[in-house]
């Protein structure tokens, strides 16, 4: 493949080209058209046919750059070629350009060589400069594709450890709503048939949030409901429930499975601990610039070590990731009461 079309260039690599060996051939017009007045029009073309062969020898050499990766990231340069590189291109444009001069048949031939030194200074010091502004340009565009790659990294760690999380999340009262509902069978079998959807409800919602961030509040609270619907053919009147939403937060978007949690550890260490039953208290209200959510219950504060802790431990964990550390899980006790607060932004509405 030739070095004109291999590893096709970025848009403002041709644009600094055009511009920059332009503005060289705009320089060397104009010194040696005031020099020399009377070889205005073959100066002009001398100069521009000097310009588009620098522009095509830098192509080159920006062709061997790349094919022999000189800027790559984290590799050391080559100063010694690069040196080299750039004398070779400043003797080869000399050359063209010194050919240029002799083939114009009403040019004067220069006498001495004392015009070489000037000629290959100046153009060892184009290439160099635009060696080093190339390598420049290479450096901060390998820099950037490095923070993406980065970026792009923490988003599929942040997405694995999500995915991770979630997996956690399983329904401890599977076993024990099928007690209920094999009880239930032998004293009201409708009602254990509406345990029996109840749970299938909450089954079908747990398998499908299982590959989803978030779910609408109202699609949440939904899943909550048929959860305590199963709880409650359990635990029959040691369980109340009270309900404070406010219905314009269902659209907010939270954490798939984050309440039931909640309202899991509540019953796990609220009803099934208290023999003369228990409240459970959900609201979801707006305060501020965030929305709080919270999950309460009578008792005490659980010691830290069981899978219940282990489940807020996890929510906690996917409330950081998914907003960014602007979400926040606390769980505490207040005069009698066990109370679990989601504090989300307002902005995830």
């Amino acid at each position: 493949m030739s070095f004109l079309s291999a590893q096709r260039p970025a848009p403002w690599y041709w644009t600094f080209q055009l511009l920059g060996w332009g503005a060289v051939t705009l320089l060397n017009i104009s010194f040696s058209v005031a020099g020399a007045p009377e070889l205005r029009n073959p100066l002009i073309l001398i100069w521009l046919w000097g310009g588009l062969t620098s522009m095509v020898l830098s192509h080159g050499w920006r062709h061997y750059l790349r094919s022999r990766r000189v800027f790559a990231h984290g590799h050391s340069l080559p100063y010694g070629r690069l040196l080299l590189g750039v004398v070779l291109l400043a003797a080869a444009q000399v050359g063209v350009v010194f050919c240029a001069f002799l083939a114009w048949p009403h040019y004067p031939r220069p006498n001495n060589l004392a015009w070489l030194p000037g000629a290959a200074g100046f153009w060892l010091f184009m290439f160099a400069g635009w060696t080093v502004f190339y390598g420049a340009a290479m450096a901060v565009r390998h820099a950037k594709r490095a923070e993406i790659e980065k970026l792009q990294l923490q988003v599929q760690v942040k997405d694995a450890e999500l995915r991770a999380l979630q997996s956690q999340v399983n329904p401890h009262f599977f076993f024990n709503s099928l007690n209920s509902i094999r009880a239930l069978m032998y004293e009201d079998v409708p009602a254990a048939a509406q345990v029996v959807d109840r749970l299938a409800e909450m089954m079908r919602y747990n398998l499908q949030m299982g590959q989803a961030d978030t779910v609408t509040l109202e699609r949440e609270l939904g899943a909550v409901r048929s959860y305590l619907a199963v709880e409650k053919a359990r635990f029959e009147e040691r369980m109340v429930v009270v309900e404070q939403i406010d219905r314009s937060l269902n659209g907010m978007a939270v954490p798939a499975l984050a309440i039931q949690t909640l309202v899991e550890n509540a019953v796990k260490y609220g009803v099934e601990m208290r023999a003369q039953g228990c409240e459970i208290r959900i609201s979801a209200q707006r305060q501020g610039d965030h929305v709080w959510i919270a999950v309460a219950n009578q008792g005490v504060l659980q010691s830290a070590g069981s899978s219940t802790q282990i489940g807020l431990e996890n929510t906690s964990k996917r409330l950081a990731l998914l907003f960014d550390g602007k979400a926040s899980l606390s769980v505490v006790q207040d005069q009698g009461w066990v109370v679990a607060t989601i504090r989300l932004p307002e902005e995830t509405r």
